[in-house]
């Protein structure tokens, strides 16, 4: 009987087979590696820690990308950084145009938008925090044009983009932005108590808020009870400069 030589077939479908396994090995690397870059642009990490990351996932899956045409993408990347760390805008619109699918694209986008933040308008804000609106850079944009906003003293922009923000250099200009433009008795009550908090720290405030206490004073909010609970703080911080601040000038 003949017996049939099948080597050479067999050895056909393992080839065939180990291209496709390694395009799968490498399209999941290449997921993952998406996944890990928008991850860290949800951190609100500092820019050399960002950096750090981003390089990481580049050796990590650079491989992936190369493989899976990314390769372009990436060189047009950092040279788009480059461009716009020399001030080299035209150079840069024409690399970010062709990087709409990247993965680090709104991260280009918002250092574009961070280095002209005092030329910025409230159109351009809104983009960015539109389709943006799930990650920390939004957050850190937000932040960044209130802090220009406060600076300029446009209160009434102000009061559009601050979200009870932490900062208490932002929390007096907002209380205070809300007097200005007759918005405080909305919430009376809350924002009181708001003063109050800000007001009963054993801590030097920032000078935003001095025009905040004066009018908290002003209005009979002061109690005898709030300076001497305040007093009382400051000296549990051994802040003896406040204190004799305080004994001459409780508000």
């Amino acid at each position: 009987m003949k017996i049939r030589n099948n080597s050479k077939r067999r050895s056909k479908k393992p080839l065939r087979f180990n291209i496709f396994q390694n395009y799968i090995v490498q399209h999941h690397k290449l997921l993952l590696c998406n996944i890990i870059s928008k991850l860290i642009l949800s951190l609100n990490l500092s820019s050399v820690s960002y950096s750090l990351s981003i390089l990481l996932c580049c050796l990590l899956f650079g491989d992936a990308q190369a493989n899976l045409g990314w390769q372009n993408e990436r060189e047009l990347y950092k040279k788009a950084r480059t461009s716009l760390s020399k001030h080299q805008i035209n150079q840069f619109n024409q690399y970010l145009i062709q990087l709409t699918e990247y993965p680090l694209y709104p991260y280009l986008v918002y250092e574009e938008l961070r280095k002209r933040i005092s030329g910025l308008t409230n159109e351009e804000v809104d983009a960015f925090l539109r389709e943006n609106s799930d990650g920390q850079l939004a957050k850190r944009l937000r932040m960044a044009w209130l802090s220009q906003l406060l600076r300029k003293d446009h209160s009434e922009s102000f009061l559009k983009y601050y979200q009870n923000e932490s900062s208490p250099n932002l929390q007096c200009y907002f209380l205070h932005a809300k007097i200005r433009h007759n918005q405080f008795e909305e919430n009376k009550d809350q924002h009181l108590n708001q003063i109050r908090d800000l007001w009963l720290v054993g801590k030097s405030q920032p000078a935003q808020c001095d025009p905040l206490f004066k009018w908290y004073e002003e209005q009979g909010h002061l109690t005898t009870e709030q300076i001497w609970e305040r007093f009382s703080l400051v000296m549990d911080e051994n802040n003896s400069s406040l204190a004799n601040y305080l004994a001459k000038n409780p508000s």
